[in-house]
């Protein structure tokens, strides 16, 4: 069974926003490696504000 870390909301969202800045001024232009990176990156990132959002649903129903 995997073992399941708490992280707390304050961090995820302060990496969240760390990584965005850090994605929007990468110039990937001519640098395929880079722009393999990004592209990764940045879906990871998607997933990552898809787990906080379904962790505040969970916590906060509406």
């Amino acid at each position: 069974m995997a073992k399941r870390y708490q992280l707390s909301e304050s961090f995820i969202k302060t990496l969240s926003r760390h990584l965005s800045v850090i994605l929007e001024h990468v110039d990937s232009k001519g640098r395929p490696r880079i722009a393999d990176t990004v592209r990764l990156a940045k879906k990871d990132l998607k997933k990552l504000e898809k787990i906080i959002q379904d962790e505040r649903t969970d916590i906060m129903p509406q």
